[in-house]
């Protein structure tokens, strides 16, 4: 028997024979709407109303602790702060008091704080060490519809960079979308430089691009168009003297678009959007370089729309010409950043976009028309025939892709026709990519959001019609029993 076992051979035989029960229980208890490591965080509106508004405002972790927007219908959207657990989930503090909404948005973490901005209450950059007398204002701006012309901040050497566009009103001179810098107090927090020499407006693309804050060892680059050059390459070292052009790539007024600006290593790689090109930088005029060239109704010689690094390789997707003499064909490439190591990987049948870093493994969707299943779910570990299908969906989500990357797992939002839109999960293979729990079982959907990972688990958004649309956490990688400290012992 287990019992004269345990009495003869002692505890540690009786914690290998628990690790073994908590391993197969662990195996057979998770099936479709009973995922165990899945549970609600708090139900904030205590009741079906929604608490948090999907694709609004991102969540943060800082520590042990992750920051969020919320709504609890007493307060408004207000900051709220969680360890995970229902007691430790509170908002922060109530900064426009009542039923007014703050609304925090673009939140950056920053120095063991956190940053943000408020999209309704006033044009305002905040700081917060998450107590409730710890919501600080870094600097309000002159009021404007900023809001509108705001970028995701940027933290590099212990400094905030950020686009932010000072007026756009009839009232007040309009200063412009420039690049401004803080290092987290109101006096430290200033325009950079006025790029544009007439009205200080360098727009920075906006409205064609997102303005890409790319760092590559300390220095800054980003588009911006200083009204003789067009929209070109620009680099900053956090001064306004280390704060100008690159190089001007189409010279004269016209512009080369810079988009998809991306590290690899020491360098910087971007796209010109002008012509489709290949473009690599080391920060000099001279040292900006063209690695590959597009060539007009050339085969998989087309504009670059999507571009990341991975493994010592840059992974991009081209529209085209494509060798069966169609007109409009996409491509899968990798670079290992010169001419020569530019090669297309595969030929892809429907529209790829999401490219996706997941273990040693590139991971994105395609869209194929006229299909049973019309998004489809691939993998590319940077050859041709590593490069196929792994699952076909009904959808992923129709207003953007979801998905969190974490230990060699991507989690995103999906729907197979038969669960609704839910959660699941990839590893890169085929029999890896599963469903990981239908929250509210059936064709109907939990419409999983902002998947964000943070401090050992993955936090996301969920609704179903007891709680509305609330926070959720899933456990991962944790222990799952407190016998491993006796066994090291």
């Amino acid at each position: 028997m287990i019992v004269l076992r345990i009495q003869r051979y002692g505890l540690k035989v009786f914690t290998s024979l628990y690790l073994v029960f908590s391993i197969f229980c662990a195996s057979v208890s998770v099936t479709a709407g009973q995922n165990q490591d899945i549970r609600l965080v708090k139900d904030i509106t205590e009741g079906s109303g929604d608490s948090l508004v999907p694709n609004v405002s991102n969540m943060v972790s800082i520590g042990q602790q992750l920051y969020f927007a919320a709504d609890d219908q007493v307060h408004g959207s207000e900051l709220w702060i969680t360890d995970g657990s229902a007691a430790g989930t509170h908002m922060v503090q109530d900064m426009n008091p009542g039923i007014g909404d703050t609304f925090p948005v673009f939140l950056t973490a920053f120095n063991g704080a956190l940053v943000f901005a408020d999209a309704y209450y006033s044009p305002t950059l905040w700081k917060s060490d998450g107590s409730p007398n710890g919501v600080l204002s870094i600097h309000e701006f002159a009021p404007t519809e900023w809001r509108k012309r705001l970028h995701q901040p940027l933290v590099v050497d212990g400094a905030i960079y950020l686009f932010f566009s000072l007026s756009t009103t009839d009232e007040q001179p309009r200063a412009g979308f420039e690049l401004w810098t803080s290092k987290g107090t109101s006096a430290s927090t200033t325009l950079l430089k006025g790029v544009y020499s007439d009205n200080g407006d360098s727009d920075a693309n906006f409205g064609t691009f997102i303005p890409d804050l790319t760092e590559v060892n300390g220095t800054i680059y980003f588009s911006a168009d200083d009204g003789v050059h067009g929209y070109e390459l620009w680099r900053t070292d956090g001064t306004a003297d280390g704060t100008y052009l690159v190089k001007d790539l189409t010279v004269g007024s016209d512009s080369s678009w810079p988009a998809h600006l991306t590290q690899l290593g020491d360098m910087l790689y971007f796209v010109n959007s002008a012509d489709g090109s290949l473009w690599q930088s080391d920060g000099s005029e001279s040292g900006t370089v063209l690695v590959s060239e597009s060539v007009e109704n050339q085969p998989h010689s087309g504009y670059i729309h999507e571009m990341i690094s991975h493994a010592d390789s840059l992974y991009f997707l081209r529209q085209a010409a494509c060798s069966t003499g169609d007109l409009d064909c996409w491509s899968l490439w990798k670079s290992d950043g010169s001419t020569q190591g530019t090669v297309l990987i595969k030929e892809i049948a429907g529209e790829p976009e999401h490219l996706m870093a997941v273990g040693k493994q590139v991971i994105f969707t395609v869209f194929v028309q006229n299909q049973e299943f019309s998004q489809y779910l691939w993998v590319s570990d940077g050859s041709s025939s590593g490069t196929h299908l792994l699952k076909g969906f009904v959808d992923f989500l129709s207003k953007g892709f979801n998905a969190a990357s974490l230990h060699e797992q991507l989690y995103f939002a999906a729907d197979d026709g038969q669960h609704g839109l839910e959660l699941w999960q990839s590893d890169g293979t085929v029999d890896g990519t599963q469903l990981v729990d239908d929250l509210v079982p059936g064709a109907a959907s939990s419409d999983p959001r902002t998947l964000t990972a943070a401090f050992g688990a993955l936090y996301f958004s969920a609704s179903d019609a007891e709680h509305g649309r609330e926070l959720y956490r899933m456990k991962l990688f944790e222990p799952q029993n407190n016998f491993l400290p006796i066994i090291r012992k």
